[in-house]
């Protein structure tokens, strides 16, 4: 599922039940995939939007990796 510009981050079998196993990446591998991770804590488990960036980047960090969620984005993107 492509993302860009305004769209938004989500797909209906993201939030199917039970849980699939889902892989996110970018081209960059950085700011979009913490970004639609993020998004997915908070619309799908009802996290704060500050409590759900901070999440991608700690787990991406004990992974070895760098994930951000710039939470402004985050919050613009949830108002849509």
């Amino acid at each position: 599922m492509p993302l860009s510009g305004n769209k938004h981050p989500f797909h209906p079998s993201l939030s199917a039940r039970p849980p699939l196993q889902v892989v996110v990446h970018c081209w960059g591998g950085g700011g979009r995939t913490g970004l639609a991770l993020a998004a997915w804590l908070v619309r799908g488990h009802g996290m704060e939007p500050e409590a759900a960036a901070e999440h991608v980047e700690s787990y991406a960090k004990a992974q070895g990796a760098s994930r951000r969620a710039d939470v402004a984005q985050l919050r613009e993107w949830l108002d849509k």
